[in-house]
């Protein structure tokens, strides 16, 4: 098998910290650095998401079905950003007001 060989397929992701998800693996170079691409089927057919990690967190990589990678999912949805994870500055952005230089 040559290293140019690409893995892509349905599987479920161990991560370090007893994080489970499962959906479509693949490979992705961001930024020059190698990461796994995990797209997260939503539920219903809604929605979905896009996971990307690196294989240093990587416990444990599961080869399956689509139907099996889609029930795990179903169970294991990766929580999308809300609002409490938008943090508010302390102090409102200063203005730049190009006028007082006149």
């Amino acid at each position: 098998m040559s290293e140019n060989n690409a893995f892509e397929g349905w599987c479920i992701i161990e991560q370090m910290g007893h994080k489970r998800i499962a959906g479509y693996v693949s490979e992705q170079v961001i930024g020059g650095h190698s990461f796994i691409r995990v797209d997260v089927p939503g539920q219903d057919g809604n929605g979905g998401a896009t996971q990307f990690i690196t294989g240093q967190t990587v416990y444990a990589i599961t080869p399956c079905t689509e139907h099996i990678a889609r029930r795990v999912a179903a169970n294991s949805q990766p929580s999308p950003v809300t609002i409490w994870d938008l943090k508010t500055p302390a102090l409102p952005a200063a203005s730049r007001d190009d006028d007082e230089d006149s």
